[in-house]
């Protein structure tokens, strides 16, 4: 009934629904259930917050539960660190930072599902690429390509050698939050969790961590 009232003076009851379920097996993770309910329930993103129900004691890193709703699930996932409201914004405007590893469909399929929340008139879209590879030709040709076939009127696109004492997400944050009047709002990447034990040790784990941005 809580959530059914903060939900009631903001969003139309049409708009949403509420779910409660009974933890049956104790030794179950509880988050287990909100996974399952969104398999159920046909949803298209999981949106969560940056420091869950129970945060840790340290507020810059996201807490167990949202660490395992991430590792866990198969969705696209929105988490949200910073309150912005793009009434708020200056021209109305929020930037986009689009991370990208190499040309693969990972790092363009999550950059082509977060074109759909943006105005593509207004905002505006970097395109960041540590360039380990050879691969900037090749990854700015195809970002730009996608940008003006979706009608994205201001692009940009930054490659930077890698820095040796830096790991990728660290690196990433490090331009996020050193970018001189970009201001970022939203960093999009491609998961890439399978091939670590915790998330907070992939790059989308170190930037969620050390980010000043959703």
């Amino acid at each position: 009934s809580k959530y059914s009232t903060k939900l009631l003076t903001k969003i139309p009851q049409d708009y949403y629904s509420v779910r409660k379920e009974d933890r049956i097996k104790k030794d179950e993770h509880s988050l287990r259930y909100v996974i399952d309910i969104a398999k159920k329930s046909n949803i298209d993103m999981l949106v969560v917050g940056f420091k869950g129900h129970k945060s840790k004691d340290n507020s810059h890193f996201f807490s167990s539960g949202v660490a395992y709703l991430l590792k866990n699930n198969n969705f696209p996932n929105l988490v949200v660190k910073q309150n912005v409201k793009r009434a708020e914004k200056k021209d109305n405007k929020f930037n986009w930072l689009f991370s990208i590893e190499d040309t693969s469909s990972k790092s363009f399929s999550a950059f082509k599902f977060a074109l759909q929340f943006m105005n593509k008139k207004v905002d505006s879209v970097v395109g960041y690429h540590i360039d380990n590879k050879g691969l900037k030709a090749d990854i700015e040709k195809e970002m730009r390509k996608i940008c003006i076939q979706e009608g994205i009127q201001k692009i940009d696109f930054v490659a930077e050698k890698k820095d040796m004492k830096l790991t990728i997400g660290r690196q990433i944050s490090k331009y996020v939050n050193e970018s001189e009047g970009t201001d970022i709002d939203f960093v999009i990447m491609g998961e890439n969790s399978s091939k670590y034990q915790k998330i907070e040790d992939c790059p989308a784990g170190e930037v969620l961590n050390n980010v000043l941005a959703n």
